[in-house]
């Protein structure tokens, strides 16, 4: 009789396909956030108007930035569920360890960064939709149709690095929240105290720095090495961090 030793990648595909079936309410709830942004949205983000005596025009600006502000936070919160007890504990209906586990959180949560970038930067064209046929408003293109492309392209690789960058700050808090229940108070104290020493002591450079280095990157090369380290590195103290949780 021959005894089937599981192998770590194995565990991890088993490990990634179960997850990706039993979490599937996740992207309800995104579903719903981003809906609830298109509609917000609706508001325009900016606008402008110029009058004459026969003829007054009108100018607004509409964006999903919203809606990619709104799937940031849905990733955030998501990561911090799969570091909760009950998730968890699914793990272990397979012959696994801590780091199979991390792995496979990983993969999911890539997955659903890609997803979730996608349908955020796709959101443009159902509001399009809606405000040209609904609200008869006329759009005014000023670039050509590869140039467009090439926007949407960049537009939804950005989306989902953003997305997966927030899904692993999302995970390191929730891992730090299990190892010890304080610091649920500790890192928004922490996160908040920054902010007023910065405004306190006025270091609006360093302020524009850290603004410029993860949001107005011009080479979509560059931002991706830069957004992918920190990813790494984050998820990387992560796992080592969830070592030290109990095992059941």
């Amino acid at each position: 009789m021959f005894l089937a030793k599981p192998t770590t990648v194995s565990v991890i595909k088993k490990q990634y396909k179960y997850k990706s079936k039993a979490y599937l309410d996740v992207y309800f709830s995104l579903v719903v956030l981003q809906v609830i942004s298109i509609l917000l949205s609706f508001a325009g983000a900016n606008s402008m108007g110029v009058g004459t005596p026969t003829m007054n025009i009108n100018i607004t600006y509409f964006s999903v930035d919203i809606v990619i502000v709104f799937t940031m936070i849905w990733g955030f919160i998501t990561a911090i569920q799969l570091t909760t007890k009950n998730y968890r504990n699914d793990d272990f209906s397979f012959v696994t360890n801590r780091v199979n586990s991390n792995i496979s959180n990983g993969l999911f949560l890539l997955t659903a960064s890609i997803i979730a970038g996608i349908t955020a930067m796709l959101s443009t064209f159902l509001q399009k939709s809606v405000l040209y046929y609904i609200g008869g408003t006329n759009f005014i293109a000023d670039m050509s149709l590869f140039d467009y492309a090439k926007q949407i392209i960049i537009g939804i690789g950005s989306g989902i690095l953003y997305v997966l960058l927030f899904c692993a700050l999302g995970y390191v808090v929730g891992t730090l929240v299990q190892l010890h229940k304080s610091f649920t108070f500790i890192i928004p104290a922490s996160f908040f105290g920054i902010l007023f020493i910065i405004e306190s002591l006025g270091l609006y450079d360093l302020r524009t720095y850290l603004f410029e280095f993860l949001f107005s990157e011009p080479s979509f090369v560059i931002f991706t090495l830069k957004i992918l380290s920190i990813v790494a590195v984050v998820f990387t103290c992560a796992t080592l961090m969830s070592n030290k949780l109990e095992v059941r």
